[in-house]
């Protein structure tokens, strides 16, 4: 019996031995890593990136606009988000037909219920499709300002302009001057145009 206990004891010994020996090593592996979280501040502002994103906003239980975008990245510093190639929704009071914008990239400022895109922003509204540089949306007055080479498209009817302005309660649309209008008569066949 005394020789089992031995056995037992020497082998706890060794078990021990072997313990300690590994901590040694792993504690010298894991100390560089303690100290360098130590050095990380507790008060770290992290900006994040992600892809398929949604974003909407909205008051008084309706939806003002959504938007969805390949990626986004969110700068805690300014409080925008970048987005690549977003698709925007933007809904009438009226439940009327939404007016449908795209644009390869744009910033969005959801506190001040603002967005920005460009270049090449694409506008589409009932039968009219309307071709731009940059957007501009405040949702403090309901307006999509689109401007550089405006070119809106309904039918066989052109309206060029540097500048259109579309209400989204109103449903007015404004061009800025100088605008030109042209349509392809089909008794003629050719475009007339002129000056309005």
């Amino acid at each position: 019996m005394t020789r089992k206990l031995s056995l037992a004891l020497l082998a706890l010994a060794l078990a021990a031995g072997v313990g300690l020996w590994g901590w040694s090593i792993l504690r010298k592996e894991t100390a560089p890593l303690a100290e360098l979280i130590k050095e990380i501040p507790a008060n770290v502002d992290i900006d994040i990136s992600a892809r398929g994103v949604t974003l909407s906003q909205g008051a008084e239980g309706r939806k003002d606009w959504q938007l969805t975008a390949n990626s986004a990245s969110y700068n805690q510093e300014t409080n925008q988000a970048s987005v690549i190639e977003p698709r925007i929704t933007y809904f009438p009071k009226d439940d009327g037909a939404p007016v449908k914008v795209s644009a390869p990239s744009g910033l969005v400022d959801q506190a001040a219920n603002a967005v920005r895109l460009g270049p090449d922003v694409a506008i589409d509204w009932q039968e009219l499709s309307i071709r731009g540089r940059e957007l501009s949306y405040l949702g403090a007055n309901r307006t999509l300002v689109l401007s550089g080479e405006v070119v809106a498209r309904r039918g066989e009817s052109q309206l060029d302009a540097p500048q259109i302005t579309i209400n989204l309660d109103t449903k007015e649309l404004s061009a800025g001057s100088p605008v030109r209008f042209t349509t392809l008569t089909p008794a003629f066949g050719r475009e007339k145009g002129g000056a309005k």
